[in-house]
């Protein structure tokens, strides 16, 4: 029963999909300060993904703000990423005239959207769409201070020109402040029972041994990316005909899976019903000091990696003001960025290629026990981010995808 429970809370965990959203989960708005908000002189509207900011740390952010307590927050976690992206839809209409969104009938019960938020919580994987459909300002990196210090890599996936493609004299639509990876997750006890050896990296879920055994993400760039990269190619790679054991390699691993999902691969692997799952690993982390018979891996040949970040809705009026810029920039200083990186089930970009051995001694007891947190920098400079494709590419991962699946 006990499995049951914990398998039914798993069903809203989706990370990239583009699906229809079952609505915020009950978090509404909520202005944290312990002063009130009728001294406030400025309010800074904050909509972001359930689960992104750990609410234990919700309590911090105005006095580390604003000391003054000047400046009222209004803080609501929306509980899908296509419901942020809806809402931005929305949010661009009524900037536009063509939409006016209503408060709830009952204040405080639910989240109000009639107010375009200052800021946003998005993933990378949503940068290209809601670029395309103008969505989005861009953010002057310039008002950030600690911009120059974080990552390359994650500079540049933020750069984009209008079109949503990341170029180099692109503006920033994005400032990062957590990633991840796609990983591994097995159920260690029953492979242990079998006689297995646990997965250590992509080339294991071709084990004859694991054959039924497997859930995929349902997301051909995921799957044909994992693919690709078993046979030393990128993620991200815009041909697909010039390799002529991709399809073969495809069609073993299908023959391997029991089946395909984004949002329900957790429950079965609980459950014993799978042995082991491709995910996310914000997903995985949750779960691995609750149900202590899973374990996960980075495979060390590299993966796929994701990150959230703050944006600007396009229906935003005015310029970059100070506290928004100050947001922006506290989530990319290094001591928040270890802070964060301890409380939360992801990590700060600013760790990203971090020796562990520099880490504070709590943080490195934390990726003791959860290491796929932080992957080894020689892990992470042979992952990737899963960028845009030409319309070609993309249709040839499309009929890739399908012709796999209905053979």
């Amino acid at each position: 029963m006990k499995e049951l429970q914990v398998a039914s809370k798993l069903g809203t965990m989706k990370r990239r999909q583009f699906l229809s959203s079952l609505g915020a989960i009950g978090l509404g708005s909520l202005a944290i300060g312990l002063g009130g908000c009728q001294a406030k002189s400025a309010t800074l509207r904050i909509r972001f993904l359930q689960g992104s900011l750990p609410k234990r740390y919700w309590g911090a952010l105005e006095k580390q703000l604003d000391p003054n307590q000047t400046t009222h927050f209004d803080l609501s976690a929306i509980g899908q990423l296509q419901e942020l992206f809806d809402l931005l839809q929305q949010w661009k209409l009524q900037a536009e005239g063509r939409l006016k969104l209503k408060p709830p009938l009952i204040p405080f019960w639910g989240t109000d959207h009639s107010q375009i938020p200052d800021l946003v919580g998005l993933s990378d994987f949503w940068l290209n769409p809601a670029i395309r459909q103008k969505l989005l300002q861009p953010v002057d990196e310039k008002q950030i201070q600690h911009w120059n210090a974080l990552p390359p890599a994650f500079q540049t996936v933020v750069r984009r020109n209008d079109r949503g493609v990341i170029d180099p004299q692109g503006k920033v639509y994005g400032i990062p402040y957590r990633w991840g990876s796609t990983v591994i997750v097995y159920r260690q006890d029953i492979l242990q029972r079998q006689g297995l050896k646990p997965p250590t990296d992509w080339a294991d879920l071709w084990r004859s041994d694991l054959q039924g055994r497997i859930s995929l993400l349902n997301q051909p760039r995921e799957v044909i990316g994992l693919t690709l990269k078993k046979l030393g190619q990128s993620y991200n790679r815009d041909r697909l005909t010039d390799l002529p054991t991709l399809e073969t390699e495809l069609q073993q691993l299908h023959r391997q899976a029991k089946f395909y999902s984004s949002a329900n691969y957790l429950q079965p692997l609980i459950l014993g019903e799978t042995w082991v799952a491709v995910g996310w690993s914000s997903d995985v982390l949750p779960l691995l000091d609750q149900q202590p018979n899973l374990a996960a891996i980075v495979p060390p040949s590299g993966t796929a990696l994701w990150m959230d970040l703050w944006v600007r809705p396009a229906g935003s009026s005015g310029n970059l003001t100070p506290m928004m810029a100050q947001w922006l920039d506290y989530w990319l200083k290094p001591e928040i960025a270890a802070q964060y990186s301890l409380l939360a089930d992801a990590a700060s970009p600013q760790l990203a290629g971090r020796d562990r051995s520099q880490l504070a001694p709590d943080l490195q007891t934390k990726l003791d026990q959860q290491p796929i947190l932080l992957p080894t920098p020689e892990t992470v400079q042979r992952s990737e981010f899963i960028t845009p494709l030409p319309e070609s590419a993309i249709s040839a991962y499309r009929d890739l995808w399908k012709k796999v699946r209905q053979g």
